[in-house]
């Protein structure tokens, strides 16, 4: 898993869902520590620093925020 970083767009992992999601807060904390936005919908919601492992059921990073390109 790299680092999260606030800015971050990364992609849902599990083939059922096409959904982007933005990093918008990043606690340092158990639990759901990283508050994410729906790209499309702009609905904020707070996940799991573990799904961000790039395997199925979780996110993969398409987008980092310090190289601003597409992965």
């Amino acid at each position: 898993m790299g680092k999260i970083k606030v800015g971050q767009i990364w992609k849902e992992q599990d083939k059922r869902f096409d959904r982007q999601i933005e990093v918008v807060e990043y606690h340092n904390f158990g639990g759901r520590n990283v508050k994410i936005k729906n790209v499309k919908t702009g609905r904020h919601t707070w996940a799991s620093e573990e799904r961000f492992n790039g395997k199925y059921l979780g996110y993969i990073l398409v987008k980092d925020i310090d190289e601003g390109v597409e992965q």
